[in-house]
């Protein structure tokens, strides 16, 4: 007698059919990509991950990959991105698999694969009791009823039905919120950790310290600041010019200097360095800082930017105590979607050392409280500022007229 193959019903999509067969012919490791899709979606879908009451969101993308929204990292499976997610929460702590812990529209994968096999599973009994089958003659030639195969149904539940178009991709939703991690979960430093990761600034206060010295920021710093971070849709970076008194132990943070050039562009970062330095000397005026900007994400410090501040740190300490001069970093935030407020956020901060004893850890971003001198008029060099910035810069709008021509 002929071995009949299960047939998938004429209701069943393309990606149910991908699944039938992989079932028909024995496949039973079922992925991510064929429970949600069968196939590589048109466009991306949004996973997430909760664990220890962080959450942690990605893009599913074509092929069943998964692009971190906080970090823009691709990861191959779901266990591979719940594997990374664990270790920066707790980076000692041995990780599971990831089905358990990923989420699809609210569900686990769980969920899906559980429904899926049990789905299939009905279907193929139900094609195996077919009235071609259910006929045929024992050894005796004497006809055997099945009364508990005539019970079932041919057509699945409408309770699966419900839950299998849930699965159906839908347009993606708005941009998720980018996960901010304390610094007690980075622990030693690790290739594994992402250098993009956002690391939340402690308060002095908050470790029963004294701010080691004062800062302040004259308004014209600041509004030379908010102009660069504004108009440039990507990351830019600048210096901070002004004077350390040792005496009072204050910083004065007096001018901005924004690098006219590209964050990859090699070959004028040495040409705009000269050009800040020489402006620096014109005004007397020693590096005391840096600042850069989060276009669109929280103004608290990435990992990278946690290095990167350590770095100045100790390049500035200098020799002896009289030649210190400390360095202060500055980020400024000005289309955080996760804000409601439309003016820009700004964070100024400062990294303490890890322990002796821990050397391996990352410094501990500490945010510095500062204090804003009101300059009485706009000078002739801030003016000068930035109007050569529109004219060295191409910024270049939606109808492709540059912001200059924009303003006259």
């Amino acid at each position: 007698m002929p071995v009949l193959a299960p047939t998938v019903p004429s209701s069943s999509n393309r990606r149910e059919q991908v699944i039938w067969t992989r079932l028909r012919l024995g496949h039973t490791s079922i992925t991510h990509r064929h429970l949600l899709f069968g196939e590589p979606p048109p466009y991306c879908e949004i996973c997430n991950i909760s664990l220890s009451g962080a959450k942690f969101v990605g893009d599913l993308l074509p092929g069943g990959k998964i692009r971190a929204q906080e970090t823009q990292k691709i990861f191959s499976s779901p266990s591979s991105w719940a594997i990374h997610c664990k270790k920066l929460l707790n980076p000692d702590k041995k990780s599971g698999c990831g089905w358990s812990s990923m989420r699809y529209k609210g569900k686990k994968l769980d969920t899906y694969k559980n429904l899926w096999f049990r789905k299939h599973k009905q279907e193929q009994e139900n094609s195996l009791s077919s009235p071609s089958t259910s006929n045929a003659n024992n050894k005796s030639g004497m006809h055997v009823d099945h009364p508990e195969e005539d019970k079932k149904s041919t057509t699945p539940k409408k309770w699966e039905i419900d839950k299998l178009q849930n699965i159906i991709p839908r347009p993606r939703p708005s941009p998720q919120k980018r996960i901010i991690v304390p610094h007690t979960v980075l622990g030693n430093r690790s290739f594994a950790h992402d250098l993009n990761t956002l690391v939340k600034c402690t308060p002095f206060s908050g470790l029963d310290r004294i701010q080691p010295f004062t800062v302040t920021i004259a308004t014209n710093c600041l509004l030379l600041v908010d102009f660069h971070c504004h108009i440039i849709k990507n990351e830019v970076v600048g210096y901070l010019g002004g004077n350390w008194d040792i005496a009072s132990h204050n910083l004065a943070v007096l001018q901005a200097f924004p690098c006219r050039s590209g964050l990859g562009d090699k070959d004028s970062a040495a040409r705009v360095e000269d050009e800040i330095r020489r402006s620096l000397e014109r005004r007397h005026l020693s590096v005391v800082g840096w600042y850069h900007s989060h276009p669109t994400f929280p103004a608290q410090p990435t990992i990278k930017d946690v290095d990167s501040q350590m770095e100045y740190q100790i390049t500035m300490k200098g020799d002896s105590d009289s030649s210190y001069t400390p360095c202060l970093g500055l980020i400024c935030s000005p289309y955080d979607n996760q804000r409601p407020a439309t003016e820009a956020d700004y964070l100024a901060y400062w990294v303490m050392p890890p322990p002796e004893h821990r050397p391996h850890e990352y410094g501990r971003p500490m945010q510095m409280i500062y204090s804003i001198a009101h300059d009485s008029f706009l000078t002739q060099d801030l003016l000068m500022e930035m109007v050569m910035y529109f004219l060295d810069m191409t910024l270049v709008t939606n109808n492709c007229k540059s912001f200059l021509n924009l303003l006259m």
